[in-house]
């Protein structure tokens, strides 16, 4: 429209009817369901799906906040920030919040169609037109063998990259990867044109804006996303050098003019931009090659355009020149392409049935097993299933391309070999670069084939063009072969045709578009959702909290990975470490002892799901017990099962409120480090000690019994003054580690009356034959003083209404009921407490206020009530 204005041409849009070709309506139709695909996974979804998607938008949270500006948001990131300006504007046009618009452009994947068909029609614009037609709707259909397959090993659900970006979620990489192939078609479209670049017109013509706007556009794409910038390049490169002979001092010409026009772009936006397009493009480029210290980003950015400039300028003088024509002519070597292509296609078909006895006999024979252990063959199989049946109907088919459009030919598998080469360049470098420091297995093998199918998948168009057009000569090639009618196997016949044209579209679909029916299924699936909870908290968080501002998620890397684009780098944090510094607790060491972590890198906000799903029992023990009602203890958002939760008092964390509680053994006059008065241990091993602590979350000198020998136990005994028929004891007890058992009870004579086990699945009593359940006590908490009572009748007495030879127990207030002795004791004579003989690590086990009701100086309760002092 903007040509057709310059050439002062009436822009009136008003029409009555519009021709389109039968070619373009095809296409068209295709994209339309395309769209009503993507539409059908958007309403599905809901939301995002999760992962880079969100990512993209992440800057977008830092426009208008003068704190921080995006640019610098950007820098220590792996992706570019521009989508997030668009998502920005469009969120400020529509009223919807930036959030949510990125998922509403879903039903814009029917862009990638048109202009993957504009693309291709650009480079077979000199062809038979039903080439361009086919191959874009193979293009769309490309998918491998996953129908067949039960393996599957990507995050897409085992379709092809470009079928989820271009069909299942139109995100930054799918505008990205679109104006690449828009792109690509401008200068395409105008490569062939012959012009003086010396001349003043020039600049002024129709040609040059649309190569200027070729330029622009793969700079923007750029800027919103990294990796298409090598592709375009090397694209028009391959073209340019298997041009025709008279075209290609033109394309060349047309390439360098291109390349100049990038540099200048780059280099406006980059100096407006404060140079973060190329702090970005050295971070992304120069990690793979170990270039020289002298080198920075701008040596090496603006060096790398220059470079490329002058090598585009030397290979221009070698092929105009004809230099390898003339090595042609003089070298000997001279070779029947008809009996390399069989050599070739013999060596694949060797390499294709290697893959499918491995996927047949080893998958079902072996299972995973044989794939954790054997990684190249894992590697190997994965490169194979994406390749695809359009794939290999694209390599066995190329032969007609090359019998017929050599140049074409020439150009579609170099771009094959190239995008395939560099992929594995790209698998080789993050398996045993980026990994190195790992261990690696096959999880890591399969984040760098992840990378691998990020980038192969550019090569998808020249497989699918091979295919075309070798499908198409085909046919014609049976239509009209006199040979093959001697065979008299009825290939003139008619409906003979039809059939077997509908047995081939047949089975390209049952082969490839069955997998992006299933991958459609799988990414509608409630695992890769957002839920109603998850996008209403992100989206809260993100309109009210600060950019800076610290978190702590539950147990959810995709909610961390989310939020955490929004935010400062660095600044969201796991419950608990799932590896590296986004952890904040090792899982390894108590979590008690690692509470100075929120304090030191000031984790004001955490969020919390209410049914803690897919956490472990500690985790959750330690968020419901620990973590929600001493630190965050204020809420400040909730949506059904998800709240958002502030530390109001975070500065006082190590700081606590030491509590002297009452009792007859408060051990104030006991000395830290001794052991308690007035009562007896028994410590098999040095590797088992009971002793006075000076504190212990709040609780000030306490009793610690510690067992670390797997062969002995610790145990404790508190001998009363005399024997007693009846009473009370209470006392408070803290045990961080419930997976492991604690005994305790009240014994006479060597007879056991209350006896009690405390262990993580709950409170158990010995009923005289085994333990049992202690009625309505909640199961015991690794993060939290728990308060024990017992009132006990071992004789007639009807103590406090209790029947001869009965207790109950009071745990944290709830009464358990009347429960029976374990065995018969005249009276109770002493308190003991024990660890398991075939434990260990009770490092955490305290005991404190232990309270008599037949001491003169204690009344039943009175452990409840403490004086306290700061500390």
């Amino acid at each position: 429209m903007i040509i057709k204005k310059k050439r002062k041409d009436d822009l009136n849009l008003k029409f009555e009817y519009l021709k389109i070709s039968k070619n373009t309506l095809i296409v068209l139709i295709v994209a339309a369901g395309v769209s009503l695909f993507a539409l059908g996974i958007l309403f599905s979804v809901g939301y995002n799906i999760k992962g880079d998607a969100w990512i993209g938008i992440g800057s977008a949270n830092y426009i208008g906040k003068h704190q921080i500006k995006p640019i610098d948001y950007g820098k220590d990131r792996n992706y570019p920030i521009f989508w997030g300006y668009i998502i920005f504007g469009l969120a400020s046009l529509t009223g919807i919040p930036f959030m949510n618009t990125n998922a509403l452009l879903a039903p814009f994947c029917y862009l990638s169609i048109t202009s993957m068909y504009l693309f291709i029609k650009s480079i077979l614009k000199n062809y038979n037109e039903n080439y361009a037609v086919l191959s874009t709707i193979l293009i769309s259909i490309y998918g491998g063998f996953f129908c067949f397959y039960p393996l599957i090993i990507n995050q897409w659900g085992s379709i092809s990259h470009y079928t989820f970006r271009s069909q299942f979620n139109f995100d930054y990489k799918t505008f990205a990867y679109l104006l690449l192939y828009i792109s690509i078609s401008l200068f395409f479209i105008k490569s062939d044109e012959d012009f003086d670049m010396t001349s003043k017109k020039f600049y002024r013509s129709e040609d040059f804006k649309v190569l200027f706007l070729s330029s622009y556009v793969l700079v923007i794409a750029f800027m919103i996303y990294m990796i298409p910038l090598i592709i375009g390049i090397y694209i028009i490169f391959l073209n340019c050098f298997f041009s025709e002979r008279i075209n290609i001092k033109r394309r060349f010409q047309s390439f360098k003019l291109h390349l100049i026009l990038l540099f200048i772009l780059f280099f406006i936006f980059d100096i407006s931009a404060d140079f973060f397009l190329s702090h970005l493009y050295y971070k992304k480029y120069s990690k793979y090659f170990d270039f020289p210290k002298i080198f920075n980003k701008f040596t090496f950015t603006y060096g790398s355009f220059i470079g490329l400039i002058l090598f585009i300028s030397f290979i221009k003088f070698i092929r105009t020149k004809s230099l390898l024509d003339r090595y042609k002519k003089h070298s000997k070597l001279n070779v029947n392409p008809k009996y390399l292509f069989i050599l070739l296609l013999s060596l694949f078909t060797i390499f294709v049935l290697i893959n499918v006895y491995n996927i047949i006999f080893i998958f079902y024979t072996y299972k995973y097993i044989f794939f954790l252990e054997n990684y190249w063959y894992y590697a190997i199989i994965y490169i194979f299933l994406y390749i695809g049946i359009i794939g290999i109907i694209g390599i066995y088919l190329s032969y007609f391309c090359f019998k017929k459009y050599r140049d074409l030919f020439y150009f579609l598998t170099s771009w094959v070999i190239i995008s395939i080469s560099y992929s594995l360049y790209l698998f080789f470098i993050i398996t045993f670069d980026t990994f190195q420091s790992y261990e690696i297995n096959s999880y890591y093998y399969l984040g760098a084939i992840n990378w691998f199918e990020k980038n192969w998948f550019s090569a998808i168009p020249a497989f699918s063009t091979l295919a075309s057009i070798g499908s198409i000569e085909l046919l014609n090639f049976l239509k009209y072969s006199k040979k093959i009618s001697r065979f008299h196997i009825g290939f003139r016949n008619r409906n003979f045709i039809y059939l077997f044209k509908l047995s081939v579209v047949s089975l390209l679909i049952i082969t490839s578009y069955s997998n992006v029916l299933i991958g459609g299924a799988i990414q509608g699936n409630i695992d890769e959702k957002l839920t109603e909870a998850e996008a209403n908290v992100l989206g809260w968080v993100t309109e009210n909290l600060n950019y800076d501002s610290r978190i702590l998620i539950e147990n959810d890397y995709e909610i961390h990975c989310i939020i955490s684009s929004f935010f400062e780098r660095d600044s969201c944090y796991f419950l608990p470490n799932y590896g590296g510094k986004t952890g904040l607790f090792y899982i390894n060491n108590p979590y008690l002892e690692q509470l100075d972590e929120i304090k030191r890198r000031n984790v004001e906000y955490a969020i919390f799901y209410d049914d803690h799903p897919g956490a472990s029992s500690n985790d959750i023990d330690f968020i419901d017990n620990y973590l929600l009602p001493e630190i965050y203890s204020k809420e400040l958002y909730r949506y059904k099962n998800l709240a958002v939760y502030y530390a109001p008092e975070i500065e006082d964390i190590g700081v606590y409120e030491l509590r002297d509680y009452n009792g007859t053994f408060s051990f104030d006059n006991d000395e830290i480090g001794a052991i308690p008065l007035g009562w007896n241990v028994s410590l098999a091993s040095n590797k088992c000690y009971i002793k006075i602590l000076g504190s212990y979350l709040s609780h000030r000198k306490i009793m610690q019994i510690f067992d670390n020998d797997v062969t002995v136990n610790a145990y404790a005994t508190q001998n009363f003054n005399s024997p007693q028929a009846f009473g009370t004891i209470e006392f408070w007890i803290f045990h961080s580690y419930p997976s492991n058992n604690v005994k305790f009870g009240l014994a006479g004579k060597g007879l056991f009356g209350p006896l009690f086990l405390i262990r993580s699945d709950g409170w158990f009593f010995h009923d005289g034959v085994t333990y049992r359940t202690i009625p309505y006590v909640e199961k015991p908490s690794a993060y939290k003083w728990h308060h024990v009572r017992i009132d006990f009748e071992s004789g007639n007495n009807g103590y406090l209404g209790l029947n001869p030879k009965k207790y109950r127990i009071f745990v944290n207030g709830i009464n358990s009921g009347e429960l029976d002795f374990k065995g018969s004791p005249i009276s109770i004579e002493n308190f003991v407490i024990e660890t398991d003989i075939t434990e260990k690590e009770y490092e955490n086990l305290y005991l404190d206020a232990i309270g008599y009701s037949w001491d003169l100086n204690y009344d039943i309760g009175d452990n409840l009530f403490y004086s306290s002092i700061k500390s």
